[in-house]
């Protein structure tokens, strides 16, 4: 069997990071082996995914920001490892089962410098704009929710939908319905903690 570079592996799982979600730059953190999977559900308007990897830094630069041109939101529940996410001059910790946005329509970059594990739930940004009522540039991105509260039981559930796709497909469809109006919710709560740029 012919060995495969390294270079290779990543240019291999930055194009199943793009197939998956969208367009980013995948970088390794060290030399040595890497290992990385997704198993992705798509459901009607949400998508559910589990992955794990070795490090890597994975940043969406804004040559990219158009592809794909629909604006999505993402919400990341840490399974295992630590690591951060910055985007809109935010930084929020990843890790210990806490859920954190992101949008693809601006820029945005993560980092783990172990392997490390995420639950992944992707949703058009209109549709959590409309259901919310919080404008696409004040979603509470970067900012990590613990696991304890309100949106700790929205990532246990992201969590449980991840797993139910295994073993009753059927079931968890109807339960991803759902998933759009808690992300919402999550939104709602969350938005009026954020600081509110003052007019010049």
């Amino acid at each position: 069997m012919p060995e495969v570079s390294q270079q290779q592996t990543f240019e291999e799982w930055e194009a199943a990071v793009a197939a998956a979600y969208v367009p980013l730059v995948v970088t390794p953190v060290r030399a040595g082996e890497f290992r990385a999977r997704i198993v992705q559900s798509r459901f009607d308007g949400i998508d559910v995914s589990m992955v794990t990897a070795s490090g890597q830094h994975l940043s969406r630069i804004p040559r990219l920001i158009h592809e794909p041109e629909e604006a999505i939101l993402f919400a990341s529940v840490t399974t295992h490892g630590h690591g951060w996410l910055e985007q809109d001059g935010r930084v929020g910790e990843l890790a210990d089962g806490g859920l954190t946005l992101h949008v693809s329509s601006r820029p945005f970059s993560a980092h783990f410098e172990q392997s490390w594990g995420v639950v992944a739930v992707q949703v058009p940004l209109a549709e959590v704009v409309g259901a919310s009522g919080v404008p696409a540039d004040r979603m509470p991105t970067a900012v990590r929710f613990p696991p304890e509260g309100a949106a700790g039981i929205v990532g246990r559930f992201f969590c449980g939908l991840a797993q139910l796709q295994y073993t009753a497909p059927d079931p968890a469809a109807e339960l991803a319905k759902h998933g759009t109006g808690l992300l919402a919710s999550v939104v709602q709560l969350a938005a009026g903690d954020l600081p509110r740029d003052e007019p010049a």
